[in-house]
């Protein structure tokens, strides 16, 4: 069984990619900040099928947060990444381009740190693309 590290798991994307990877028969490790950008009630009915899985674990905590990114990889396993929390939207990014920077590639490079400490090798940094093209049946 693959402990897999799904950050944004709270979103559509990563709560559809958590309960296929829960049903293919993985243990899933959810990480996300609940941001409001995206209604955060929303983000947690996304999650409820996948809570009541004995292989699923959610973690509310923010990539920004080094504390919270090692608190995760020091509790579990991990072995394997997927990588999707991000800050989303154009307009707001134009708007407050420092915190798109803290988030998208600061926030990056702290997951990136967090498997090179704790030996998860670096092709186990998945991309989602290809993955979510399976789901929907292409």
């Amino acid at each position: 069984m693959k402990t897999i590290l799904i950050t944004g798991a709270a979103g559509f994307i990563g709560s559809t990619l958590a309960e296929k990877l829960l049903a293919d028969g993985n243990r899933v490790i959810g990480l996300d900040n609940f941001s409001d950008y995206y209604d955060p009630a929303q983000k947690h009915r996304n999650i409820k099928t996948a809570e009541k899985n004995a292989n699923y674990k959610m973690y509310r905590g923010d990539i920004e947060n080094i504390g919270d990114i090692a608190q995760v990889f020091a509790e579990n396993q991990i072995s394997v990444v997927v990588h999707i929390a991000a800050r989303a939207g154009v307009r707001p990014s134009l708007e407050d381009p420092a915190a798109y920077i803290r988030t998208n590639i600061l926030g990056t490079m702290n997951v990136l740190d967090a498997m090179r400490e704790h030996g998860v090798k670096k092709n186990r940094l998945c991309l989602v693309v290809k993955r979510l093209w399976k789901l929907r049946g292409r």
